[in-house]
């Protein structure tokens, strides 16, 4: 929007100085006064192209700023629209995470009780087989 007001205000300095330049001009020959008056009816007449050109533009340019702002707003929207949907599933996938793991853990908790009284039970059978095998060989080894 300041674009436009810069621009509107710069093409009003400009036609303000062209005016003037003219006006101040030394005639070669002293004209009358009728061309004189049409003279300035015709620049006050070109000013006035001049700027409601420039209102034209100015009208064109904020209508395309306008859509440009309302793409950009709808990008905006999809972005934010996107975010939510991988935030969701991030939490979802976090909730899958934290279950996977909990059954994980049981098992290994599992699997380690086993194999703990899968350790005592080979240890308990190596003491209850090795005392009658060390009498069994005392008794059929030399004497």
């Amino acid at each position: 929007m300041w674009l436009i007001t810069l621009g509107l205000l710069a093409i009003g300095i400009v036609i303000t100085w062209r005016v003037r330049v003219r006006e101040h001009r030394a005639p070669t020959s002293a004209p009358d006064q009728g061309e004189l008056l049409q003279l300035r009816v015709q620049r006050v007449s070109d000013a006035f192209d001049h700027a409601n050109n420039a209102f034209a533009d100015a009208t064109t340019l904020m209508e395309e700023l306008r859509q440009e702002l309302a793409t950009q707003e709808a990008a905006h929207r999809q972005l934010v629209a996107e975010a939510e949907h991988q935030r969701t599933l991030i939490n979802m996938d976090r909730a899958e995470a934290e279950a996977v793991q909990a059954i994980i853990l049981s098992h290994t908790q599992t699997d380690a009780r086993r194999q703990r009284v899968r350790e005592w039970s080979f240890f308990g059978a190596g003491l209850l087989l090795a005392v009658p095998i060390n009498i069994l060989s005392d008794l059929i080894g030399p004497k």
